[in-house]
């Protein structure tokens, strides 16, 4: 996703996403550090993956 940040972010105020991506990147880190399995993600990491999924799909097209 960060990779893709500047062309996700065109329709969308990246600020927003900054927060819950790091955290749930933190997250995921503490899990894996612990052997658990990842958290499940909360709603602006999934709509930022929507997005990001949105964007590659009409590069496609």
């Amino acid at each position: 996703m960060v990779d893709d940040w500047s062309t996700m972010t065109r329709h969308a105020h990246p600020v927003r996403y900054i927060r819950p991506l790091v955290e749930h990147a933190l997250d995921c880190l503490g899990a894996l550090r612990r052997d658990e399995g990842a958290p499940p993600p909360d709603e602006a990491f999934t709509q930022l993956k929507e997005l990001r999924e949105a964007q590659y799909v009409s590069r496609i097209a």
